[in-house]
């Protein structure tokens, strides 16, 4: 049984992923974190390169990220997150064995794909995604982030814990980074959250961070040149 566990582990896993991406890079910055083997397949989202066939046999939503575990195909950020500790030697903290710390961490990613719209709100107005005013998008983020502060925030230092980081504070730790570099003010309490998360790994977290900043920005720029 070990054997066998360690050969699956030692599969190299075929991630598809783009830069511009906030739902890639949590799953990308765990597999680097906990020295997966992976490859990195970049899907370039502003040719098209999600829309072609060959990428529909993969995800056939054409989004990224993805996961390709030899004959196993995987696709939809939290998904993965939880499939890598499922299937890869990770640390416990990430999504904890024990049912009861598991489940606090399920609770949250439920509301995580319900809520991030609104919570992204602010950001998705900027890119030219969404249709609101920035007022209006900021009164939805705001109303988003107090439900986050109210029923995440208001006993724990993290979303399920006061010790370690889970893949549930992962989830949002990118939606955050790009919403403070438009300007939006965080609630205390979720600022406060923020920079806790960040604490946890300064470096590779400014790193991923401001490589994602940066493509996004960059893109931005093409995008905004190309329509001219």
């Amino acid at each position: 049984m070990y054997f066998i566990f360690k050969k699956m582990n030692s599969e190299q896993l075929q991630f598809y992923t783009s830069p511009l991406c906030p739902y890639c890079i949590p799953v990308e910055y765990l597999l680097e974190k906990e020295k997966v083997n992976f490859k990195k397949n970049l899907i370039n989202l502003m040719k098209g390169e999600n829309e072609t066939e060959e990428y529909k046999k993969i995800n056939p939503f054409q989004r990224v990220p993805a996961i390709v575990d030899g004959d196993f195909i995987l696709f939809e950020s939290n998904t993965l997150l939880k499939y890598v500790c499922n299937s890869r030697q990770v640390s416990d903290h990430w999504y904890p064995k024990d049912p009861k710390k598991r489940a606090l961490v399920d609770l949250y990613v439920d509301f995580h794909l319900q809520n991030i719209w609104n919570m992204g709100r602010y950001t998705y107005v900027n890119l030219g995604y969404a249709k609101d005013t920035l007022e209006e998008a900021t009164k939805i983020a705001d109303s988003a982030f107090q439900q986050l502060e109210s029923i995440f925030l208001s006993k724990t230092k993290f979303i399920t814990s006061d010790e370690e980081i889970s893949i549930a504070d992962l989830a949002l730790v990118w939606h955050l980074a790009s919403l403070v570099s438009f300007g939006f003010q965080l609630r205390p309490r979720v600022q406060q959250f923020y920079n806790d998360i960040l604490s946890t790994d300064p470096e590779g977290f400014k790193q991923k961070i401001d490589n994602f900043l940066s493509e996004r920005d960059s893109a931005m720029k093409d995008r905004i040149q190309n329509k001219k």
